[in-house]
């Protein structure tokens, strides 16, 4: 293949003519060829003809093949899909068909009783999808810093940014993916679906651990994407012994997994790497569809997220603020011309995260901007660089580091109730706002900090349940720092003491 289709889903119908019985997707326990699935696609697109070109259309479906299916029908009938997953609340769905317009919302219903497939084979029409400028995918930022707000991609910006990953990333049509995160976010979407897309090999899709358990070892995949929460999950099932336990999870033939979404610790890398996998590691937002950097199978090593991929650029300011652009980049927030103009400048993206670009030209994120501490002394903190340090404590399950009212630095932190960390001083913690913990862990974590310059260490610990209301979280799963800080943190009942 010479040159690049105009959109992803023009790749269908290639791997239909070129591998039309090689394994492309699970499908209700077995293997669907290429062929097969340009089927049922194909059929799906017939159902939804009636749909006009550049719709909107909303979408509840679970993470599982009909996604995909629903997905590349409604890509190759130039519709806008606006994917919210299963979850969402029935007045959320309303409000987004509301907010966008939408002509329809479709779900795992729409695609019971196709008509059969062997009749649309050889027919899937390209020509309502070939437009790469068009929008293509509405999706909600995770609401980290602000509410969420419509990402509009372009087919164009999509296919780059499968295309950047694929390049950073190799994978062929031999290599059997499994997808585990939500397809209605920009990381399943572009890293699983758009990379597979193009290099044409087989993908299952499950959600979560629990899918990943019950399908991995039917799917017996070669690659994986995961966030830290899973790679955490994944090493408390192993410990040392990892290696050994990986075919038992379905996962003996993984060669290559990613991590994204979030910082993963250096200690959870190197026990990865150990076992012989490698290990891609890389950042991104959803405005940049999202990929921004990628490590690479020969570039990679803890704490760093890679470079750049192809065709993107970046540019870290004098305050370390990260800007981007290139044509993975959305267009613009949907109907939100104001946010647009202050996220987007003379085609730059500003990402709002703080970053250092080290002598070989890899990229180390330090954080958000509006996390940074700072201190009356005129001392700026990145608390992230203390969460990591107390991630790697085993029994901490969460760290939040901020300023008191009084300047005085704290931290929030919720613990295991395993009572073999410490004694018997380790319970259940179910936290309380100002309640200290004890003696025995507050003193295991300013140990975990002992080398860092006083002003850096808190002069407090205070508690933070081990489970998290749902306002805590953002849809991707991380802490929102604001609410977290408010309600467990400020206004403290007990007195602070000086650190060691």
């Amino acid at each position: 293949m010479t040159t690049n289709p105009p959109t992803l889903v023009c790749y269908l119908p290639l791997h239909a003519q070129q591998r039309p019985h090689r394994p492309a997707l699970l499908l209700d326990g077995r293997w669907a060829s290429w062929r097969e699935l340009g089927g049922f696609v194909a059929a799906a697109a017939q159902r939804w003809k009636e749909l006009p070109s550049g719709s909107r259309v909303v979408t509840t479906f679970a993470n599982g093949p009909r996604a995909v299916i629903a997905a590349l029908a409604l890509e190759l009938l130039g519709c806008v899909e606006v994917p919210l997953g299963p979850n969402a609340a029935s007045g959320e769905v309303h409000a987004r068909v509301r907010r966008c317009d939408a002509v329809t919302c479709l779900s795992e219903d729409d695609l019971q009783g196709l008509p059969n497939w062997l009749s649309f084979v050889g027919r899937i029409d390209i020509d309502r999808a070939a437009s790469g400028n068009q929008d293509r995918l509405i999706l909600w930022t995770s609401g980290t810093t602000q509410q969420p707000r419509g990402v509009v991609l372009s087919a164009a910006a999509l296919l780059s940014n499968a295309l950047g990953k694929l390049q950073a990333a190799p994978q062929t049509d031999d290599d059997c993916r499994l997808t585990v995160l939500p397809f209605w976010h920009a990381y399943a979407r572009t890293c699983d679906f758009g990379t597979w897309l193009i290099s044409g090999g087989a993908l299952a899709v499950a959600s979560g651990w629990d899918g990943l358990v019950s399908l991995a070892p039917v799917a017996r995949p070669t690659l994986i994407n995961f966030v830290p929460a899973m790679v955490q999950r994944l090493l408390s099932c192993g410990g040392d012994v990892l290696s050994r336990n990986m075919p038992s999870l379905g996962l003996g033939r993984l060669r290559m997994l990613g991590c994204g979404g979030a910082p993963l610790l250096s200690e959870d890398y190197e026990t990865l790497v150990s076992t012989g996998l490698t290990v891609i590691q890389g950042y991104g937002l959803t405005e940049a569809g999202p990929v921004v950097c990628s490590s690479t199978p020969r570039q990679n090593r803890a704490g760093c997220v890679g470079v750049p991929i192809a065709g993107t650029e970046i540019h870290i300011a004098a305050d370390q603020e990260l800007w981007v652009r290139g044509p993975g980049v959305m267009s613009r927030y949907w109907n939100d011309p104001h946010a647009t103009s202050q996220k987007l400048q003379s085609g730059w993206l500003h990402t709002g995260d703080l970053a250092i670009q080290e002598t070989d030209g890899m990229i180390r994120v330090l954080g958000r901007g509006d996390d940074v501490l700072v201190l009356s002394t005129g001392r700026k903190l990145h608390p992230l660089e203390i969460e990591q340090r107390l991630m790697r404590v085993s029994g901490v399950l969460a760290a939040v580091i901020y300023l008191g009212r009084d300047d005085r630095l704290r931290g929030l932190v919720s613990i295991s109730g395993d009572k073999s960390e410490v004694g018997n001083e380790v319970d259940a913690l179910t936290g309380s706002k100002g309640q200290e913990i004890s003696m025995a862990w507050q003193s295991k974590l300013d140990q975990a900090l002992y080398d860092l310059p006083r002003w850096k260490r808190p002069s407090q610990w205070l508690r933070l349940p081990c489970s998290r209301r749902s306002d805590e979280l953002t849809a991707k799963g991380t802490l929102r720092r604001k609410t977290v800080v408010m309600r467990y943190g400020i206004n403290p009942t007990t007195t602070d003491r000086q650190p060691n």
